[in-house]
């Protein structure tokens, strides 16, 4: 790959996705692209980028971002956000609902790669709520590969290592391979699975607002324009008083939003 075709790539990834791939992700992009010439049984660099140039219909650059993309999770990752959920906004929710007001909980995650993050949600909100009101989780993410494992709730033994015992007996099966175990139906149906762009402004079209947005350990493939662009449209889509839950790793400093910090990568709506 040459530098030229690198900036190429980069150029079309970042336009496609949000994602900011610096010079040091050369050899990364190089690897993972490779995938797709084997796959297409291309000779070059070039010729992939001449597919990709007459690509009307934008499957094989949706293939082409699913290669790129980090699909890094685990289930309860950076668990003060579950903590806080419970403390915080689960019984606002519950003082919600004995007022006789809205009773749906709505929540996001956003880039949700294969679905530990929302069934952790799920698992959360269950414990906490048992059979009051009423549980929506969106769960998207760029990646189709991704969405079709997190429909099928289909995890290996060490994928569900960070579950506790009893939780996984209560909300997880034994799975159809040895050492597996899948979501139980009535974790799964609390779930709506669907391929999202962060990065597409016209795919933020959303009946309600949500009561907390998890959008977690994916800015930091964002240049800061992206990032801000970005938590300004999450922002907007949260329902005053609604928790944004960001990376512990992502920063919105010198990104300017309306949201109030309260706490480690949490913010809040005001309202």
């Amino acid at each position: 790959m040459t530098p030229d075709e690198f900036r190429a790539f980069s150029s079309l990834i970042h336009e496609a996705s949000g994602i900011h791939l610096g010079e040091v992700k050369y050899e990364l992009l190089r690897a993972r692209l490779g995938k797709r010439l084997r796959a297409l049984g291309l000779d070059s660099y070039q010729d992939y980028l001449e597919v990709l140039e007459r690509d009307p219909d934008g499957l094989e650059t949706d293939r082409m971002v699913d290669v790129v993309t980090t699909n890094k999770t685990e289930f309860f990752r950076e668990a003060r956000h579950y903590e806080h959920l419970c403390e915080r906004l689960l019984p606002a929710y519950q003082a919600r609902l004995q007022a006789g007001k809205d009773p749906v909980l709505r929540m996001w995650s956003a880039a949700c790669s294969s679905g530990e993050e929302p069934y952790s949600l799920a698992m959360v909100v269950q414990e906490a709520l048992g059979s009051a009101g009423q549980i929506k989780i969106l769960a998207t993410d760029i990646s189709s590969r991704m969405i079709r494992k997190g429909m099928e709730g289909l995890y290996p033994a060490e994928r569900t290592a960070t579950v506790p015992r009893s939780l996984l007996d209560r909300y997880f099966q034994p799975g159809p391979e040895p050492q597996s175990w899948r979501a139980a139906p009535r974790l799964r149906g609390l779930i709506s699975f669907a391929r999202f762009n962060l990065n597409d402004p016209d795919q933020f079209v959303f009946r309600n607002k949500f009561d907390a947005i998890f959008c977690r350990n994916v800015m930091i493939y964002f240049d800061r324009p992206t990032q801000e662009a970005l938590v300004n449209r999450l922002a907007a889509h949260l329902a005053p008083g609604g928790y944004l839950y960001t990376g512990f790793s992502e920063s919105l400093l010198g990104i300017k939003h309306g949201l109030k910090g309260e706490g480690a990568s949490i913010y809040r709506k005001p309202g």
